[in-house]
């Protein structure tokens, strides 16, 4: 509906997956505890607690639990369509990772887990729904990137 598909989704609360690829669609990622080392080509960051991150067309992405072994709380949802270029080109989609406080991850969270749960209705009124909660989250996460910027760091290999 309206130009955006969405093409999968999950919540681990256990999480030690590992990424390391090029994405041809977006999708965003949602951190609430443990530790990850994130890498968009050559930009490293070493994340821990709550934080948010997009992965795009372009860049070589890379990221694991931190330190290895050790999981970590992990939400994402995966999506693509004209819709979402929109969103891109208005400055939705954000290019480093955003801190988020207890404060932050209490809004996010519920938005989030309703996002995942009416993506998957099979009805059109779930994915409409499902791409107003994407676009709420996404409007929440510029808001709380332009106040805070994270440093990257060199613990990514």
């Amino acid at each position: 509906m309206d130009g955006i598909t969405f093409l999968h989704s999950r919540h681990l609360r256990r999480c030690i997956a590992q990424v390391d690829k090029r994405f041809t669609y977006h999708s965003l990622q949602l951190m609430t505890r443990g530790g990850v080392d994130l890498s968009y080509d050559q930009a490293n960051y070493a994340m821990r607690g709550g934080w948010s991150w997009v992965c795009w067309p372009g860049p070589w992405v890379h990221f694991r639990e931190a330190p290895p072994g050790k999981a970590w709380e992990h939400r994402y949802v995966a999506f693509a369509g004209p819709r979402v270029e929109r969103w891109d080109v208005a400055g939705l989609i954000f290019r480093q990772p955003v801190a988020l406080s207890d404060k932050d991850l209490a809004s996010l969270v519920p938005l989030f887990d309703q996002m995942l749960m009416h993506m998957n209705r099979p009805q059109r009124w779930g994915v409409a729904r499902a791409t107003n909660l994407l676009e709420a989250v996404l409007l929440y996460l510029a808001e709380v990137g332009q106040s805070v910027s994270p440093v990257p760091t060199q613990t990514c290999q």
